[in-house]
């Protein structure tokens, strides 16, 4: 499965051949009778190491077009945030808008401390932002 897949729906069925060094794996089933460090395989859900690194790179590469602040003011009616920004010169304000959407901060990719779905209304002040 991809990285960051909630489940199995676009799953891959794979052999054990496609298994390598690096790979997050979920194994179920249950211990072998006969040596208690062996386990009999039901299931293996296999995140490919190369899929994690590349996810990685691209989740890396996001944050670096990024700028770390602090919150000091939320108006979720209005759909607006306004932060005290760390640059090059020193700390600045900044007015971030939603475009009149406060019903979720998924139109504000940039704020990752929150999970997708969140609400605008859970941001309080003082709370950090990228």
């Amino acid at each position: 499965m991809e990285p960051g897949a909630k489940d199995l729906k676009n799953a891959v069925r794979i052999t054990a051949d496609d298994l390598q060094a690096g790979d997050r794996v979920d194994v179920r089933g249950l211990k072998a009778n006969d040596n208690p460090n062996t386990l009999a395989a039901r299931s293996v859900v296999l995140m490919s190491g190369r899929s994690l690194q590349q996810a990685h790179q691209a989740q890396a590469a996001e944050w670096q077009h990024s700028t770390a602040g602090v919150v000091t003011s939320v108006d979720g009616a209005g759909g607006k945030l306004s932060a005290t920004v760390k640059t090059a010169e020193g700390a600045k304000p900044v007015a971030i808008e939603t475009s009149g959407q406060t019903e979720s901060l998924d139109t504000l990719r940039k704020i990752r401390r929150y999970q997708r779905g969140s609400q605008l209304t859970q941001i309080q002040v003082g709370d950090q932002c990228v």
